[in-house]
């Protein structure tokens, strides 16, 4: 009879020590497993987002090049070129070249295009707004400009009314023969509104979230300076400031290279996991971030209450063996049953991610499509079932331009870890569209692994383009008849 007791108290010690520790591990391990679901969310949509923005930059510079081929515009500033070095100012040469930029500032939605002399000084804009000289900011990408001969992309700047732009600079006659005219610096620069299309992408989050954010930072004289607005300050664009040298800011990390996720401190002094992307030819970080709190909400009220079933589980296997160890068993069970719908929930969310993307997204394995999302099947009329297995073949108008595509594809593939070609592919109705694909290696170690892809329409950006050639064929053919007529 003295010995009972005993084995009771030893039984109810080690196994309430057994289930202590197993408990801890197991949701040690689940907080680990939501942490990494939650880290691959972020690094996806950071991907995502930088993605589209150099995207954006892209267009940006090939609406600068469009601007400085212009024939009117070119024309009309060499006349006046020349004019002003004989001590003449055609007032009427400008009125032409600005309405040429008003018709280009309207038709894709710039706050300003002006051009300036070798001096930096505004010769005719949309919207000079009373300027004089550019400041020094824009000064600097011009100069690059004129000595690369080619569109350069700047930077975040204020005009004159304190609202925020991004510049882009290109040189006029970067590629002309008369060396005075090349010499007299003359150049256009773009003023880009971020509210029109930059700020609405970067505060888009895929699905819904309390606390989730992206945002852009930049370096600025050594401190970190935040480029977008803030989901939870009502600072305006770029006037919040943070010191570069803070304790575990996510964004401070970002702009000394850290590119892995990070726990830290936001600029609002609450724990977030966070990560940081560069933004290619840009001084620009992109941040990724969540509430750490949200993040792990699920986990700590499965640990809360799993802190209670270990307690009530502990006293019944020594109170009854049997059942004991059938609540052994069922906890066990469980613990396969949670693992799967948490394997589950996180494909369910990669997933989504997939579906909402407002690009088409797909997944090649020598050149047969696996995989496609619905922004894919939209843009070109045909149903997943309908592409699932084939090759992209069918959207080609010939077997020629499919191959030619494929190998200037693998040609860049092999140069880097990613590729993009901009081609016409035809709809399932016999509609042609312009598209850049964009393409990168699944696993760039195992190139078995497949190809990733993306599909961005640009045939309004296009038809845009042809439109505003031909509006300029027609005010090239009338003044040529005006002036035969002179």
């Amino acid at each position: 009879m003295r010995i009972l007791p005993r084995y009771w108290l030893v039984g109810l010690v080690l196994v309430l020590s057994l289930m202590g520790v197993g408990g801890w591990w197991y949701l040690h391990n689940q907080e680990e497993l939501l942490r990494r679901d939650a880290e691959e969310n972020l690094r996806a949509i950071a991907t995502l987002k930088v993605m589209e923005i150099d995207e954006w930059r892209r267009d940006r510079m090939a609406d600068a090049r469009v601007l400085v081929s212009n024939p009117t515009v070119n024309r009309a500033m060499r006349l006046w070129a020349k004019g002003a070095a004989a001590g003449e100012w055609q007032s009427e040469l400008l009125d032409t070249v600005s309405s040429r930029l008003l018709m280009m500032q309207e038709a894709y939605r710039y706050h300003d295009i002006r051009v300036v002399d070798g001096q930096n000084r505004v010769l005719v804009g949309v919207k000079n707004l009373g300027r004089e000289a550019e400041d020094r900011c824009v000064i600097n990408v011009l100069d690059q400009a004129r000595k690369s001969g080619v569109p350069e992309f700047g930077d975040f700047n204020t005009c004159l009314n304190g609202q925020p732009v991004v510049d882009v600079v290109a040189a006029l006659f970067a590629d002309d023969d008369d060396e005075a005219l090349r010499a007299r610096g003359l150049a256009v620069v773009l003023d880009a509104d971020p509210e029109k299309y930059l700020y609405p992408l970067v505060r888009r989050w895929p699905g819904n979230s309390k606390t989730a954010e992206t945002l852009l930072v930049r370096r600025q004289d050594g401190r970190v300076q935040f480029l977008t607005p803030l989901r939870h300050r009502n600072d305006p664009p770029l006037t919040f400031f943070a010191p570069l040298d803070t304790v575990g800011l996510p964004a401070a990390l970002a702009l000394k290279g850290v590119r892995d996720v990070v726990s830290g401190l936001d600029y609002r002094g609450v724990r977030v996991l966070a990560i940081g992307l560069p933004v290619p030819g840009t001084g620009w970080v992109m941040i990724s971030k969540i509430d750490e709190d949200e993040a792990l909400e699920a986990q700590r009220r499965t640990a809360l209450l799993g802190m209670w079933v270990l307690l009530v589980t502990g006293v019944a296997v020594v109170a009854v063996t049997l059942v004991a160890w059938g609540e052994a068993t069922t906890a066990q069970h469980d613990k396969v049953i949670q693992a799967r719908a948490e394997a589950m929930e996180h494909e369910a969310r990669l997933a989504s991610i997939f579906r909402a993307a407002p690009i088409g997204v797909g997944f090649l394995r020598g050149r047969r499509i696996f995989e496609v999302n619905d922004g894919f099947c939209a843009l070109l009329g045909y149903a997943r079932d309908e592409v699932l297995g084939t090759t992209t073949r069918r959207f080609y108008g010939s077997g020629t331009e499919y191959a030619a595509v494929g190998r200037r594809v693998l040609e860049q593939l092999d140069k880097g870890r990613s590729a993009a070609v901009e081609v016409q592919w035809y709809c399932k109705d016999g509609r042609i569209i312009d598209v850049i694909l964009n393409a990168a290696l699944i696993d760039p170690e195992n190139r078995d692994a497949g190809v990733s892809f993306t599909v961005t329409d640009i045939s309004e950006r296009k038809r845009q383009e042809m439109h505003l050639q031909q509006r300029r064929n027609e005010l090239e053919r009338r003044n040529n008849e005006l002036a035969a007529l002179a």
